[in-house]
């Protein structure tokens, strides 16, 4: 490989490490005390046999065949020395966007890697070869060790790597809903808290089906006035806030907080909800941050 490929791809990859130790009680029932965590991986994204760049522009009909599909690979190692789940999904403008695996479309993949392992997932997005779009490939990962069974997890394994996409249309601008903000305080170096009301505790809570669940987003930006497009998921499903899939908030001075409401995802079950934002530029692509995680159990 030369060394201009090899620059390439080194730059190209989300990489995420994660090494703590840490002693924790189990959260519900059956959930044996973790003691280590340990997680390393890289992921990209390939099409068309090029690696697609963090944060970067490409020709929208340089990139698509003839259907007006992109055909792409996600690649995966998984470095730690334990089996790991994924999960994979794409977000179109901010919005869940069905990608086709194996013939079969799905709004998102799951599957699982062995300890020191290396895999390549096909998969298709269809596009509009004339549209310009902000694509987020989304990587879940350690999908079943939730944060209630164990702090030693520090925030989000979620990774992403965002792309736009340029057609002949421009880059539409994102609806901005009446949200009202109220003024903070210095909050420190994390960019977006999420802190859970419901009586919950600080990574659990347990609700019925389709509950709404409150939680109040505290957000520290250095650019004053900007605009910041807010999202959440359960897993990978997106939450509908304030009656939507996206929210765009303007950011006042440097801190500012919000009450958000949801619903609890309709089946039974365990789920991770966290939340991004992105200082958003349509000019620009900016850095995408997660806020702390909450596991909430569904009965």
């Amino acid at each position: 490989m030369k060394i201009k490929e090899v620059a390439v791809f080194i730059a190209s990859l989300a990489c995420t490490i994660i090494v703590c130790l840490i002693i924790k009680n189990a959260f519900f029932t059956s959930t044996r005390p973790i003691t280590t965590y340990d997680l390393t991986t890289c992921f990209f994204v390939k099409c068309k046999g090029r690696v697609l760049n963090d944060r970067t522009a490409y020709d929208v009909s340089k990139l698509v065949n003839d259907k007006n599909e992109l055909l792409c690979t996600l690649c995966i190692e998984n470095y730690s020395n334990r089996q790991v789940d994924f999960e994979f999904y794409l977000l179109k403008n901010y919005i869940t966007k069905s990608i086709s695996v194996n013939q079969e479309e799905q709004d998102s993949y799951n599957f699982q890697m062995s300890g020191n392992g290396k895999l390549e997932i096909p998969f298709v997005v269809s596009l509009d070869n004339k549209e310009s779009a902000r694509l987020i490939f989304c990587l879940r990962q350690d999908t079943q060790n939730y944060i209630a069974y164990n702090s030693a997890i520090d925030g989000s394994t979620t990774v992403s790597t965002v792309i736009d996409v340029k057609g002949k249309k421009s880059l539409k601008g994102i609806v901005v809903p009446n949200v009202s903000l109220s003024p903070g305080s210095n909050f420190g170096a994390r960019k977006l808290e999420m802190i859970p009301l419901n009586g919950a505790e600080n990574t659990k809570i347990a609700v019925k089906s389709k509950e709404t669940i409150s939680v109040r987003l505290r957000l520290s930006s250095y650019v004053k006035n900007s605009k910041v497009i807010l999202w959440g998921t359960a897993n990978a499903q997106q939450l509908r806030i304030s009656k939507s899939k996206k929210m765009v908030a303007a950011i006042r001075d440097r801190n500012s907080e919000i009450g958000v409401e949801f619903n609890a995802p309709k089946d039974k079950g365990l789920y991770e909800v966290e939340f991004f934002c992105e200082e958003y530029s349509a000019q620009k692509i900016m850095p995408i941050y997660s806020s702390n995680r909450l596991t909430i159990k569904v009965e």
